[in-house]
Formats: structure tokens, C-alpha cells, sequence
């Protein structure tokens, strides 16, 4: 019995020393929308405030138009593309972000692309690994032109509702949440990537976007040769209750 307990402590061990791997590289995709200036921070995830040193993706013109190899924000190229169609009226520089009080992030709510209030525009990103993301959406807004933005984000099997908004006036990134009613210029949405690598962000009318992050999961998954040992480990184990259980039944007779 002793030789039964220590074999299976042994393989009990050995699967929760097998490696894990990440379910994503970490990687994060930055987009800065309008004519405004160009922003190098990283917003409301960014892992060092004190440098300016994040790339984004410049995407200044409305229209339908394809943005091939996005950079990541430490400026290596990615295979994300996304294919952009916005109204062609709906582009902004200097917009909604003169009420900032912080000259750090101002450029990044300065310039924004935008739908009417019939009108209506997506964009479609491919090659993005599959996975579990985090995205994040900025919208500073204004009376007379947009109240936020409100997305519909579809991946296969997935969709996901994106609705938030703010009067234009806010001071600082500020992010909207449940608890609020949705009053903010920042929402994440955590999303789930297939294995096509597709992600579509359909945008419905009335609405402003100044930038875009992706922001790849990085939870740990088991490697399958560990879930195997695992299972194994479990039957073994089920295996070595009913032993002990009939041997105490024996000693009782």
C-alpha cells in the first residue's frame, strides 16, 4: 500500500510541475483615430506613464480604405490588418478634448472618426491570433455631433455590445462602467478571437471613436500532456479510495 501512495503522489506531482504556456503573447495593438496629434502613451493601460514610448496606428481619414501590418505598441510589425469604411464626412483634429487638463493624453482625445446620425461604419480586423482580448474603446463626445460611441463586436460564435457616452466635457480618461450608467470616454470589453483570427466592430450611427486597443489575454492554460496526467492522476486516485475503503470493510469483518 505504501508503494501505491507513493506512486501516485509522485504522478500527482509530476502534473502540477508540467509547464504552462500563455494563452497570448501579451502583445497590445494601438489605434489613434482623426488628424489630431500624434499620441505615444498608452492610455488606460499604460504599463509605464512616465515614458512616452507606445506606437500607434494612425488610422486619420474616414472613407473605405484597407491598413495592412499594424504595428504593436513596442513598434514590431504584426499580420492584423483591418479594413475601415466610415462616412467620408467624419473626421475630426482639435475636436472634443479641449477640456482636458492633462497634456499627456489630450492628443489621443483630440482627433476622432465619426458616423452621422443615419449613417453607419465598421471596421474589420484579420489575423489577429486566437484568443482571449481585452478591448478598449475612447470616445470623448459632444453635444451636437456625438454622445459616445456604441459598437456592436462580433467574433465567430461571439457578439459583444459596446454602448457609452459622455457630453464632451470630461477632464480626464475617465472609464464608464455599469455603475455609472456608462458615463465615461473609456470602456473595456473583454472579447474571444476564433481560430480565423477575425474580429468585426460593426459601428452604429451617432457615434465618435478617438482610439482602439487590443490587448492579448496573458491567463495561463495547461499544455494538453498536463491535462492528460491530470486525468490520469484522478482515476488513480478514485482507484486508491474504493482499495482503501474495501480493505477497512475486510479488517471489519
Amino acid at each position: 500500500m505504501k508503494k501505491i501512495t507513493f506512486l501516485i503522489a509522485a504522478l500527482i506531482a509530476t502534473c502540477f510541475s508540467g509547464n504552462e504556456v500563455s494563452a497570448a503573447t501579451g502583445k497590445i495593438i494601438d489605434i489613434q483615430m482623426g488628424t489630431g496629434s500624434a499620441y505615444t502613451y498608452g492610455a488606460a493601460i499604460d504599463p509605464n506613464p512616465s515614458m512616452a514610448t507606445q506606437t500607434w496606428n494612425r488610422f486619420q481619414a474616414p472613407g473605405q480604405r484597407t491598413y495592412t501590418a499594424l504595428k504593436y505598441s513596442d513598434n514590431t510589425l504584426s499580420s492584423v490588418s483591418v479594413t475601415e469604411n466610415m462616412p467620408t464626412t467624419g473626421s475630426w483634429a482639435t475636436y472634443p478634448a479641449t477640456a482636458f487638463t492633462n497634456a499627456r493624453d489630450v492628443k489621443l482625445m483630440e482627433g476622432a472618426l465619426s458616423t452621422g446620425v443615419t449613417q453607419t461604419g465598421s471596421y474589420s480586423f484579420s489575423g489577429l491570433t486566437a484568443g482571449t482580448y481585452n478591448m478598449y474603446i475612447y470616445s470623448q463626445g459632444k453635444y451636437n455631433v456625438s454622445s459616445g460611441v456604441h459598437l456592436t463586436a462580433t467574433t465567430t460564435g461571439h457578439s459583444y455590445s459596446v454602448n457609452f457616452s459622455n457630453n464632451g466635457d470630461l477632464t480626464q480618461l475617465t472609464q464608464a462602467n455599469p455603475g455609472d450608467s456608462y458615463v465615461g470616454n473609456w470602456v473595456m470589453q473583454t472579447i474571444v478571437v476564433g481560430s480565423n483570427g477575425l474580429l468585426n466592430l460593426n459601428v452604429q450611427s451617432n457615434s465618435l471613436i478617438n482610439g482602439i486597443q487590443l490587448q492579448q489575454d496573458l491567463t495561463p492554460v495547461p499544455e494538453p500532456g498536463t491535462v492528460v496526467l491530470l486525468g490520469v492522476g484522478g482515476v488513480f486516485m478514485l482507484a486508491l479510495v474504493k482499495l482503501r475503503t474495501k480493505e477497512s470493510s475486510e479488517a471489519n469483518v
